[in-house]
């Protein structure tokens, strides 16, 4: 909301804006002005929303103002809302029933702020203001600032004619007014926060729906979105503080465009995705149609008819069917070679530039999960008969195989290569990656679906749909801490950068972060409304997460120590099929089904330069009455994004 906005004739412009200048530099009061708009024609909407929310209108009445019919409505709404001030510039007289108001004389006004015309002025618009809704504490702040902004502009014009802006230098002027410049570049960028909390505010109708499919079907809320990203950024330009650039960030967070995207022709969805260590591929799978690996360089995608399910009804032994999901293909950790598992009863290593197969390994059943052992040239498989063996891949040579006891359908290895887990109904057992050796059994009371390793090797975390979240010791076994959360196969826990924080996938849609040594949850932030969390998976240094959503069909980016969102891609389509996220945590990979193919998209979660970033996110600058509503008239314009062309909306 403004406090003045000022109604005159486009030939009055330089004494209109002396005054506009005069009330900034002596109250600091938010000026609405705009001499381009004054002609009027193509902008009525603008106007009458200013006119709106402004707390006075000040006319300025000339012979050329009592002719324009656009004066007169703007000051009727001004004298229908009791809030009109008039000053007159020359010997006219001002339409009926405006003369009923006494208007205060500058026809010999030589711009001295300190006349007093300019002082009863003031007192009237005072008047005004106190009759109108009281300004909140951050505008009685933001009109001092303003006021100060404009005095040492024009001690600063001062200076330079006079050959003396070192000395002001000198004397820690410049200090003040980088400060200053500051606080009014955060009070920018509070007001980009607002227009982020307007497009987020949804009614009972579409609280019901996903975000996704009412930010698509919503013009308005795209476009609103927009407006606050080129207003967070311009705040950004004018200082980069850190409010600055978080409000930048949230709104980037919720650019609903991707960076790149492929649509792929596939009978079913893609399960599984990871990325090279380069962050050059990406390699799909775990569906009917096998495993594809995406070159994004020349958007070229290969096929590999291996590593998915036999048709979309398919059953394991235990009765489940659909997807295996990320268990079924693994890339190693150079990017050169990606392993595939099944259907059929053999794992193969192929090489992920070509997709050229490198070998094949047999196995006496369906292979339903493997997994790279870092550090090493071993392959660890586990089949359905619940064998679990590793591979020496140079020779193609099987180095040793142990009873998992039932059928298994997840096996992992720790970072270090020292460790293998597979787990199959109520236990997960562990073996050393080398020679096999088998460490305590970690049983469980119901059945534990996967499991993940802290960063250091000393404790391992299991979970599973129907058993609490639970914290081994490692060697030796033993439990540390059980957690009553209860956490689905894919989603599951992560531990943090410490190893001493786990954030875990629940089944109640929640993300709750939960330290080793509280009692209670540190923290739980609900993701979805009536579903579950589909999948995580984490950077190597656990600093950056990623999550898919099943019925917000969301894929959601968060940093771990802030707990912050990063980024949040809604699928406009009707399901969500995988996520994944680079080893340096610069890239979400998602996937899902827009109803017609399969997508596949790449979005950067922390661009270096996140001005230009948003300037490739948004079509289009700032318009000059939009500049003039957020940044007032004393800030020149400028284009935001001057590789976008600047909008043709002057008079």
């Amino acid at each position: 909301m403004h406090d003045v906005f000022i109604s005159y004739a486009r030939e009055n412009r330089k004494r209109a804006k002396r005054l506009a200048d005069v009330l900034v530099e002596e109250r600091g009061w938010s000026i609405w002005f705009d001499e381009a708009l004054q002609a009027g024609d193509e902008y009525p909407r603008v106007i009458e929303r200013a006119l709106e929310q402004v707390r006075c209108v000040l006319v300025v009445w000339s012979k050329d103002a009592v002719a324009s019919r656009w004066v007169i409505a703007e000051a009727s709404e001004g004298w229908n809302r009791g809030i009109l001030v008039p000053v007159l510039l020359d010997d006219a007289d001002p339409p009926l029933p405006f003369r009923q108001t006494e208007a205060i004389d500058f026809s010999d006004w030589k711009g001295d702020a300190k006349a007093p015309q300019v002082l009863k002025l003031i007192e009237a618009i005072d008047r005004a203001l106190l009759g109108g809704t009281r300004p909140e504490d951050s505008e009685l702040v933001a009109r001092e600032s303003r006021r100060r902004k404009y005095r040492q502009r024009k001690l600063l014009r001062r200076a330079v004619a006079a050959g003396g802006i070192a000395a002001l230098v000198g004397a820690g002027w410049f200090g003040w007014h980088v400060l200053d410049y500051r606080a009014a570049a955060e009070q920018i960028a509070d007001r980009a926060d607002q227009l982020r909390a307007e497009v987020r505010e949804l009614n009972d109708e579409e609280r019901n729906r996903t975000w996704g499919s009412v930010l698509l079907e919503s013009p308005e809320r795209q476009q609103k979105l927009e407006l606050a990203t080129l207003v967070a950024a311009e705040a950004v330009r004018h200082a980069r503080t850190g409010r600055t650039q978080k409000v930048l960030a949230d709104l980037l967070a919720m650019s609903p465009w991707s960076d790149r995207s492929a649509e792929i022709e596939l009978k079913g969805p893609l399960n599984a995705l990871e990325f090279s260590a380069d962050g050059a591929l990406l390699v799909g799978g775990g569906g009917v149609d096998g495993t594809i690996i995406w070159t994004m360089s020349n958007n070229a995608v290969t096929r590999i008819p291996h590593g998915g399910v036999p048709d979309a009804f398919w059953k394991d032994r235990s009765n489940r069917s659909g997807y295996r999901g990320g268990a079924t293909i693994d890339i190693e950790a150079s990017g050169k070679r990606v392993a595939t598992a099944g259907p059929d009863q053999t794992a193969a290593v192929w090489d992920a530039q070509s997709g050229r197969e490198l070998l094949r390994l047999p196995h006496e059943s369906i292979v339903t999960a493997l997994a790279f052992i870092p550090g090493t040239d071993r392959l660890a498989t586990v089949s359905e008969n619940g064998i679990v063996r590793v591979w020496d891949l140079a020779s193609a040579r099987e180095l040793w195989q142990v009873e998992q006891g039932s059928t298994s359908y997840w096996i992992a290895a720790s970072d270090s290569g020292r460790y293998v887990v597979s787990t199959s109904g109520q236990t997960a057992r562990l073996w050393r990656s080398d020679t096999g050796a088998a460490l305590p059994k970690l049983d469980h009371e119901n059945r534990v679906r996967a499991a993940r390793f802290s960063a250091d090797e000393t404790l391992l975390v299991t979970f599973g749909e129907d058993i609490e979240t639970t914290v081994w010791d490692l060697p030796g076994a033993t439990v540390r801490k059980r957690i009553p959360v209860l956490a689905g196969e894919r989603s599951g826990a992560l531990f943090g950068p410490d190893d001493r924080t786990l954030v875990i996938g629940s089944t109640d849609e929640n993300l709750v972060w939960w330290g080793l040594d509280q009692k209670e949850e540190e923290l739980s932030v609900p993701v979805g409304d009536g579903g579950y969390i589909f999948e995580l998976a984490s950077t190597p240094d656990r600093e950056t997460f990623v999550v898919a959503d099943n019925v917000e069909t969301m894929a959601t980016a968060w940093d771990f120590a802030s707990r912050r969102q990063l980024r949040q891609m809604p699928y406009w389509g009707l399901e969500i099929g995988g996520v994944a996220i680079s080893r340096d945590g610069r890239l979400m990979a998602s996937s899902g089904f827009d109803g017609g193919n399969y997508v596949l998209e790449i979005t950067e979660l922390r661009p270096d330069d996140p001005l230009a970033y948003a300037c490739r996110k948004v079509k289009r600058n700032l318009m000059r009455t939009e500049w003039l509503q957020y940044f007032g008239p004393d800030d020149p314009y400028r284009p935001t994004c001057p590789q976008i062309a600047a909008p043709n909306d002057t008079k």
